[in-house]
């Protein structure tokens, strides 16, 4: 992540979590639900069966910023037109479908042979809009491995050696949250052979950790996360931090000072996170208002610790939060 600079030795980027994953090796598609059309695993991959329209889609509608990797093979075209999608960002309850004139409320990132163009578009109530179209030829009967990453509203979509980006913006909606699809559409209706596979959905931070903390009285030091959120408000978590009240706090920039039994990391017109909140099971929680946010922020969380002397208080460590990444 740019933006986010390290004092000291103590930046470390998050591990990249898996929050889905499918190889349909297990010759089921427990966790889909099919929407339009019918698909089937036939030998390890997911299949449209027949007709023009197929769609189906899998996820926690909760998914925010996350990145999506997809094996596609079209299969033989139909001269009359055909296409497959992915979508993202999908809202379940809204009868998504492949149809260009469906009214789920999703984004989606299709192929068409016909016009060898990849297609960014979104869904909404009466129909959907192309937002961007990209001239690329791709070879219908190869399977290609395609990574469609959307960081708040930007979306970067990565196939074949080229990428490309957009920003949804101005009249376009917002969607925040959740799930993903997979779509096929085919005119003559005929199985071309078309399938997806080995299906990857991981979660992208807008985070990295800086500064360092010191041991509690529990034993161990006491990290702060950032578990994702819907563009205008976001959790962040610490632990193991006492079962006693404490603050989570930001600022714009970053220091190193000694504080407490512990670092003040945060610096810059620091703005406390109210009310506070009382840790319990070792672990505090606060959904913080990020929709006032840009540029870069640092966070951390303050908590009493009467246990370890001292001073009586400590820190968690801090993140380095980028609200101008990804648009």
């Amino acid at each position: 992540m740019s933006g986010c600079v390290a004092l000291l030795t103590f930046a470390a980027s998050f591990g990249q979590t898996t929050l889905f994953t499918d190889d349909f090796e297990d010759g089921d598609d427990d966790g889909w639900t099919v929407t339009q059309g019918n698909w089937d695993v036939i030998e390890g991959r997911y299949r449209p069966v027949g007709g023009q329209r197929n769609y189906s889609y899998a996820g926690d509608p909760t998914w925010s910023n996350y990145r999506v990797e997809v094996d596609v093979y079209l299969g033989e075209p139909d001269p009359t037109g055909s296409h497959w999608d992915i979508a993202f960002r999908v809202d379940p309850t809204s009868n998504p479908c492949v149809d260009h004139g469906c009214a789920g409320r999703q984004y989606i990132l299709l192929y068409d042979p016909l016009t060898s163009e990849l297609v960014l578009r979104y869904g909404h109530g009466s129909g959907t809009t192309d937002v961007l179209h990209y001239p690329h030829y791709l070879d219908p009967l190869r399977e290609y491995r395609v990574t469609v990453t959307v960081i708040r509203f930007t979306v970067t979509v990565e196939i074949d050696g080229i990428s490309f980006s957009y920003t949804f913006h101005g009249s376009d909606p917002l969607y925040s949250t959740g799930v993903i699809g997979v779509g096929h559409y085919r005119e003559d209706g005929i199985d071309g052979g078309a399938y997806v596979d080995n299906i990857v959905v991981s979660l992208e931070d807008l985070c990295e950790r800086v500064c360092q903390s010191t041991d509690t009285s529990l034993g161990m030091p006491a990290t702060i996360e950032f578990k994702g959120g819907d563009g205008s408000w976001g959790t962040f978590g610490a632990e193991p931090v006492p079962n006693q009240f404490g603050i989570f706090f930001y600022g714009s920039t970053q220091t190193r000072l000694p504080f407490g039994n512990g670092f003040l990391c945060t610096g810059g017109g620091i703005v406390r996170a109210l009310p506070p909140v009382v840790a319990t099971g070792n672990r505090a929680e606060a959904t913080i208002d990020l929709t006032s946010l840009s540029g870069i922020r640092y966070f951390q969380y303050w908590f009493r610790d009467p246990a370890a002397g001292g001073a009586f208080f400590n820190t968690t460590d801090a993140l380095c939060c980028d609200f101008d990444a990804g648009g």
